[in-house]
């Protein structure tokens, strides 16, 4: 099938090597990827994930940051609906591994160079596929259900108490793994599958505890001078609308060794990011 693709549109043909495995398929053809997304008949949805990220790959191509350049698109009926997304491949090593090698001057500039990377990425975007937050799905989240209720009806009220404005795009799972640096120390966004149309803060939860693990120099060199209650405020509110946000504040538990149900309200989880973040060790995965 991937052969009748490439021929398809002219490309040329060659070896087929596995990459990260997921949902859908992904491999590598010469200096192209491939990603195939799996067909309704396999019982997983993914007519949007394809439109997602088929319109993030452009809005990431249009705003002119290093990204997979989108080289064309299409279907496939081998019987099922497949379609596909071809894409050219980024030499290098994703940024989880790749920053483990990094010394304190290097992590900063990482840092820093994501910054003006999510500067860009973070604009309006309009005519696209990406989701929309929406307010009614974020209060209704049944990922959250393994907290305590007093918590989740704290959460609510909290959320509701905010007015939500100016969104934008958000990548919405900048971690490690969706990172390639290349041997410039270029960064590459990679996997737009997560994509939301929000405020430029749902962006954080993942940067601070997947990628960045609170690394203190990675933290200021993106961030600033975060020691302050504005910036545990809306990391606060980032984590409790994000899509993962439960997920994280999870392991956050785990590794702090505490019991989920210990989190009563909205300020015992504010005392706890500010303690997880300030001791600059608190990784997730």
């Amino acid at each position: 099938m991937i052969n009748a693709i490439f021929l398809k549109h002219e490309l040329e043909i060659g070896e087929i090597e596995n990459l990260t495995p997921g949902t859908n398929a992904v491999f590598r053809i010469n200096d192209k990827v491939i990603k195939i997304f799996a067909p309704i008949e396999s019982g997983y949805s993914t007519d949007d994930d394809y439109f997602i990220e088929l319109s993030a790959l452009k809005h990431a191509n249009d705003v002119r940051i290093t990204a997979p350049l989108l080289v064309c698109t299409g279907s496939i009926d081998d019987r099922y609906l497949f379609r596909y997304i071809i894409m050219d491949f980024i030499h290098g090593q994703d940024a989880e591994h790749k920053l483990e090698l990094y010394n304190t001057i290097q992590k900063s500039n990482f840092a820093h160079k994501l910054n003006k990377i999510t500067e860009k990425l973070n604009a309006k975007v309009t005519q696209s596929k990406i989701p929309l937050f929406d307010l009614n799905s974020c209060l209704e989240s049944s990922r959250w259900g393994e907290f305590s209720d007093s918590f989740c009806k704290d959460r609510n009220a909290f959320i509701r108490s905010k007015t939500f404005s100016d969104f934008v795009y958000t990548h919405g799972d900048l971690t490690g793994e969706n990172m390639i640096i290349d041997d410039n120390d270029d960064i590459y966004i990679i996997d737009f599958a997560d994509s939301r149309i929000a405020p430029h803060y749902y962006e954080w939860p993942p940067i601070i505890f997947a990628l960045f693990g609170c690394n203190p120099t990675m933290m200021e060199a993106y961030f600033g001078d975060f020691h302050n209650d504005e910036f545990y405020k809306m990391v606060t509110l980032s984590l409790v609308i994000h899509e993962f946000g439960s997920n994280i504040l999870q392991q956050i538990c785990a590794l702090e060794g505490i019991s989920l149900h210990t989190i009563t309200d909205i300020s015992y989880l504010k005392a706890l990011l500010i303690k997880s973040i300030e001791s600059g060790k608190m990784k997730v995965r």
